[in-house]
């Protein structure tokens, strides 16, 4: 190749190396101008879906036919609330503050239905509520969702006591020593899975010999009524029990709890092998 020919080759390499850096320099100054719109754009998508999930839709109260009350979005166990709390909750809830999205497990749910047949549920914990997604609004009152439930349900819950203060109750119900009929303890037979903690073991351990006559448990939803008595410590082996097999406390339709002497050696044994663990 000649020199005329190497000087022409090495001119067409430099231009197109110098239309590619002219090329690259324009790409990037348009993606600076690109930028700020693009923030703006996603920050306006932003600001459009927290206005969207925190848009609240008011209760027409002459629109409503009906007003229940539940523990969980599966539970058939609810109460129908009467004019005067349906009217109190929707002012609440007409009223609530827009707070953020908070993530929690709902302590009750509120169903209403409409006259035109739409259902609307909401989802409470303590003084928080929401209804359609996760963005909490508050009606600034911890204690009224849950006296919706306690004021109208006549029958005791497990959410009342705990395992200890519960031997207390169904103790408190005799009224001698004699072995004569004594009156039954009534509860919904609905115990959390929590509801014995490791915190109430100990105790319950220096129970488990009592033969210190109880009240039997009794569902209202029995048709029997036991006419015999239970004994302390075999309330607490049913309690430590569930605790160690991590299964929810449950009576059935009533019982009559006795002491087990081979249940409270089991006990015994696993617990001073878990060495209160």
């Amino acid at each position: 190749m000649c020199l005329f020919n190497r000087i022409l080759l090495y001119k067409h390499h430099k231009r197109k190396h110098i239309r590619k850096f002219v090329c690259k320099l324009k790409k990037q100054s348009a993606m600076k101008k690109l930028l700020p719109l693009l923030f703006f754009t996603l920050s306006a998508c932003g600001q459009n879906n927290s206005k969207i999930l925190s848009e609240k839709h008011p209760i027409q109260i002459d629109s409503v036919e009906t007003v229940y009350i539940k523990k969980s979005s599966i539970d058939n166990d609810s109460i129908k609330l009467n004019e005067r709390q349906i009217k109190t909750f929707i002012d609440k809830w007409n009223s609530s503050v827009s707070v953020r999205l908070n993530k929690y497990l709902p302590d009750y749910w509120i169903v209403i239905t409409e006259k035109n047949g739409a259902i609307r549920k909401f989802r409470t914990n303590k003084d928080k509520i929401k209804e359609t997604n996760d963005w909490a609004f508050s009606i600034d009152d911890t204690l009224f969702i849950a006296s919706l439930w306690q004021s109208n349900n006549p029958f005791l819950r497990p959410e009342q006591y705990d395992p200890i203060t519960f031997i207390q109750a169904v103790s408190r119900i005799v009224k001698s020593d004699s072995k004569k009929f004594i009156p039954c303890m009534t509860m919904i037979d609905k115990f959390p899975a929590d509801w014995v903690k490791r915190e109430h073991i100990d105790t319950l351990m220096t129970m488990l010999d009592s033969k210190d006559s109880c009240g039997c448990f009794l569902n209202p939803l029995s048709s029997y009524i036991p006419n015999g008595f239970a004994e302390k410590g075999a309330y607490a082996a049913i309690f430590i029990k569930s605790y160690k097999d991590k299964q929810p406390v449950s009576f059935g339709l009533y019982a009559c709890p006795v002491i087990d002497e081979k249940l409270n050696k089991e006990l015994i044994d696993w617990w001073s092998k878990t060495n209160g663990e």
